[in-house]
């Protein structure tokens, strides 16, 4: 025993009286004395040890291979004062080794003439358990509580020294942890639910312990569903209809309560989807509609494929066929119950299957829209995120199809923009097409190519007719542009566009305009008209003498009878008419001055002409001659034989007659075009002919 160094150390003598230190405490305050026996009977020696300092008297177990582990004899508030010496033997005779100890004239509680004391050897007897620790029910999410306050109440020293120390465990998951001191203080991991076992032991100065185990019940309390990713934002293309957007919404979404599910609801912020499906993996057939947040009615629509992905190696060919990919789209709702659902709304339960995500947007739409997601447990608590799906169209877009001002017809300028790109140079080249009339194909005929220059935002072309449009007829033209990109089999088409080109120079005006007076009658007289797309003349005449409008008169002739003048004073001039309509400038004027007393010519026999001109729209002339004074009778049919007016019914002088009809039934209704008849009744003669009304 070393005082100074708190010591009590042994040396091993290895048979050759050489002796190797061991020390067996190095902290044993005022060491003063030691003694060696085999204090508990065990066959090994053990080490017994007295300190002034520290008023102890202490043991230290051998375990058989010289490890020693350290015991008390003296307890606090029962301690040796002084201790100075110490000595084991059987004090009271009945068989195990007792332990005395002397104490100095200075203790610290003891009297001043010091004092001998001896510990009776008992064997130890362990702790045990008086009161079972009692099972407990806690509230999730409840972090550190007390759920045994006194862990006396439970547990005893039956030495009677009250000197008992406690450790306490979980047997399973639930607890983040837990201390013990007097009381038993539990922590719980986080949304746990459910039964921890847990068990406490007392253990007594000697080493001797008891264990008890209680059941902790933490109640389960609902927990609202959180989002642990935020759902991506996504780009798709402008004709992707029914695409899976987000594949697996339970990525995004979880419910930290254990054996609980998820249901998902989408809503749409705005313009530019036709409908949403959120599905659990199952197949659904339901349709129905759907109201966005703005309230307009949503329906189905067919949709036709953009991005064309042909097998045709070749980039240009002469002609492409496309294919109509068009299919009838119902509104999806669905979830793995059947569930019924409110009509602007699509929920889904989610079951084992992943969740998808599904959008139909609104055809030809391009922009960005809010979705909103919302996942809600079985107890009705819900999270929500947002995401923007931004829809793009790769396609060009055709601005403009418009005529080409000042030329004789048959072309037409294109213009248009490219659509989306990815990346700076994913368009190669561009080509143009047109369709080709006809019912029974999607035929379209390759025009040309523009190839792609990266600095520019619009690009135009001038590309060829068919045919151009008339004052009868409207010729229609339907081009689009395709943009290529590195990958023959990868296009974008435009939408198609229609128009049609024009003549738009006027012919040249009418020359060598010359009048001839014949009785009441005006011959008319020029030179025939030299342009190519020549149709027809207007002859104008004027009242000189009032201030009325000209009368306009047609012929496809250079010459015109004026027939049956009243007297007066009275101008002449003419202009050319093209097939598209335009007319030219008028000729020269003719003048010529009628009096009463000349006298009127009189056609020999009755006759009825062809109308001028035929076809025609919106007026057309019919010229008929009287040989005598009669009653006259016109009427028009139609193909039918329905009457549609009466032009004159009444007597007339003999002479060079004519009428014009403004396509209008005695109503004053316009008609509709077709074939129309008219016939005259004057006296005996009767005479029928057809003429054509265009619109």
């Amino acid at each position: 025993a070393a005082r100074g160094s708190d010591e009590i150390t042994w040396w091993q003598n290895d048979g050759d009286e050489n002796f190797i230190e061991h020390t067996i405490d190095d902290n044993f305050d005022g060491a003063y004395d030691v003694y060696a026996t085999d204090l508990d009977g065990d066959g090994d020696v053990d080490i017994l040890g007295a300190a002034q300092n520290a008023d102890d008297i202490v043991w230290w177990e051998n375990d058989g291979s010289q490890d020693f582990t350290r015991n008390n004899i003296t307890m606090p508030y029962y301690q040796l004062d002084g201790a100075r010496s110490v000595y084991a033997t059987d004090v009271d005779g009945d068989g195990d080794i007792d332990v005395l100890g002397a104490a100095g004239d200075y203790g610290i509680d003891g009297p001043e003439n010091g004092s001998i004391t001896w510990w009776e050897n008992t064997g130890n007897i362990p702790p045990a358990v008086t009161t079972a620790l009692p099972d407990v029910t806690i509230a999730e999410d409840t972090y550190s509580v007390i759920i045994v306050p006194t862990m006396g109440e439970h547990f005893t020293d039956a030495n009677q020294e009250d000197i008992l120390s406690y450790t306490a465990s979980a047997l399973g998951a639930g607890l983040d942890s837990l201390s013990i001191s007097s009381g038993l203080i539990v922590y719980p991991t986080e949304n746990f639910a459910g039964y921890v076992d847990i068990m406490v032991i007392a253990s007594d100065t000697y080493g001797a312990s008891v264990a008890d185990t209680l059941m902790l019940t933490i109640e389960n309390i609902n927990d609202a569903p959180v989002v642990i990713t935020a759902l991506p934002d996504v780009t798709i293309d402008e004709d992707n209809f029914g695409t899976i957007i987000i594949s697996a919404l339970e990525d995004y979404f979880n419910d930290i309560d254990q054996g609980d599910s998820l249901s998902f609801l989408g809503n749409v912020l705005g313009e530019g989807l036709d409908s949403l499906s959120i599905s659990s993996g199952e197949s659904f057939a339901a349709s129905g509609s759907m109201t966005n947040d703005n309230q307009t009615q949503v329906t189905t629509s067919s949709r036709r494929s953009r991005l064309v992905r042909g097998s045709n190696k070749n980039d240009f060919p002469v002609q492409q066929t496309l294919r109509d990919k068009s299919a009838q789209q119902n509104i999806i709702f669905g979830n793995s119950d059947n569930e019924a659902m409110a009509p602007h709304r699509n929920i889904s339960t989610s079951r084992t299957d992943p969740t998808p995500l599904i959008v139909y947007p609104t055809e030809n739409f391009v922009g960005n829209i809010e979705i909103v997601v919302i996942a809600s447990d079985l107890a009705g608590e819900s999270v929500a995120d947002t995401m923007t799906l931004t829809i793009v169209d790769y396609r060009p877009n055709i601005s403009s199809l418009t005529d080409v001002p000042q030329d004789q017809g048959r072309q037409m300028k294109i213009q248009w923009a490219p659509g989306h790109m990815d990346e700076p140079d994913y368009i190669t080249q561009f080509s143009i097409w047109r369709e080709v009339p006809t019912d029974t194909a999607d035929l379209w005929d390759f025009i040309t190519t523009v190839p792609w220059i990266g600095s520019e935002e619009n690009y135009s072309r001038i590309v060829p007719t068919l045919g151009d449009s008339t004052v009868d007829t409207t010729y229609y033209s339907t081009f689009r542009v395709t943009a290529h990109t590195e990958d023959v089999d990868l296009y974008h088409d435009s939408e198609p566009v229609t128009g049609y080109s024009i003549d738009n120079l006027h012919p040249t005006a009418p020359q060598g305009l010359i009048a001839v007076q014949n009785g009441a009658s005006v011959i008319l007289q020029w030179l025939s008209a030299e342009d190519e797309d020549f149709n027809y003349h207007n002859v104008y005449r004027e009242n000189l003498d009032t201030i009325d409008s000209a009368d306009v008169f047609t012929t496809v002739d250079s010459f015109f009878v004026d027939l049956d003048i009243p007297t007066g004073s009275w101008q002449y001039y003419v202009t050319a008419v093209d097939s598209s309509g335009n007319e030219s400038d008028p000729s020269e004027t003719v003048s010529v001055i009628l009096s009463s007393d000349l006298e009127p010519l009189i056609p020999a026999e009755f006759a009825l002409h062809q109308n001028y001109p035929n076809p025609f729209n919106p007026t057309t002339q019919i010229r008929y001659d009287l040989p005598e004074d009669t009653y006259v009778s016109i009427t028009i049919f139609d193909i039918m034989g329905r009457k549609v007016k009466s032009l004159i019914n009444t007597t007339q002088d003999a002479g060079y007659r004519y009428m014009n009809w403004d396509a209008t039934n005695d109503l004053g209704q316009p008609v509709s075009a077709g074939m129309y008849i008219y016939t005259i009744q004057a006296g005996e003669f009767r005479k029928t002919k057809k003429m054509v009304l265009l619109k």
